[in-house]
């Protein structure tokens, strides 16, 4: 782990992939030993311990490994991640290849060129090249219409796993959230808009989606149920103003 000042902290998520996950990880260091060379990694690794030993083969000055016990979701993953972040920005990529590293020049260049509290990848943007079933573009079309009416966030996509924020916006928002799983990003981008992190950029990416994992009805029914609890809790409950519960110590898995 680095001990001077850092620009930019990348947490990356990982569950299962060990077998690429190296190639994965030096794809992305040689896209931000360009765009943003003061930057750490920080691969969290969700309850794989084939992975874990990958990821802990991997550390050096700008990288660090750290691992859940058990599988707890991305959301804790990536949470977990960004508590241990020391970057002005601090953001985070799925692990898996679906998503070309190369948008984190582009979602750098664009959090400067904007002042921007957070930059969203967005498989609905313009410029984006996307190539998915048909079936997840109609879940896809669904939800947001669901979240933009539930939230009101000026965001056309809330689910592609790549984004950066605002160090700020992280240390407030982070430690309140409690959704662990599918519908974290939409917890993250709504607490942040409702503290007043308003500034938000979408930015165009390039997916080519492996097939790793599958969108099942049940987990269907996990992110609407998620999604329903964090527009309670926001609207109802007024539940954001306090600060929530970090991952503990006995929770996590040490290099």
């Amino acid at each position: 782990m680095r001990t001077d000042s850092v620009r930019l902290s990348v947490v990356i998520p990982v569950f299962g992939g060990a077998s690429t996950l190296a190639h994965e990880i030096d794809a992305l260091r040689a896209v931000l030993d360009t765009c943003e060379p003061s930057h750490e990694l920080i691969i969290v690794v969700d309850g794989d311990r084939e992975a874990f030993e990958v990821a802990c083969g991997l550390e050096g000055e700008r990288v660090q490994a750290v691992g859940l016990e058990e599988n707890r979701g991305e959301g804790a993953a990536v949470i977990l991640g960004m508590q241990r972040a020391s970057g002005e920005l601090i953001g985070f990529i799925d692990a898996g290849g679906d998503i070309d590293p190369q948008v984190f020049a582009t979602l750098v260049q664009l959090q400067r060129e904007h002042d921007a509290d957070a930059v969203v990848g967005s498989k609905w943007h313009a410029g984006s090249e996307v190539s998915y079933p048909l079936i997840r573009r109609a879940y896809s079309v669904g939800y947001h219409a669901l979240v933009r009416a539930l939230f009101r966030l000026d965001v056309r996509d809330t689910q592609v796993g790549v984004k950066v924020f605002r160090a700020a916006l992280v240390r407030d928002v982070v430690p309140q959230l409690s959704v662990q799983r599918f519908a974290f990003d939409v917890e993250l981008l709504a607490v942040a808009r409702h503290l007043g992190y308003r500034r938000v950029v979408e930015a165009p990416v390039r997916i080519t989606h492996n097939f790793r994992s599958t969108v099942s009805t049940r987990e269907v029914a996990r992110m609407l149920w998620d999604t329903l609890g964090v527009a309670w809790r926001l609207h109802v409950l007024g539940s954001y103003h306090r600060e929530g519960a970090a991952i503990t110590d006995a929770e996590i898995r040490r290099a």
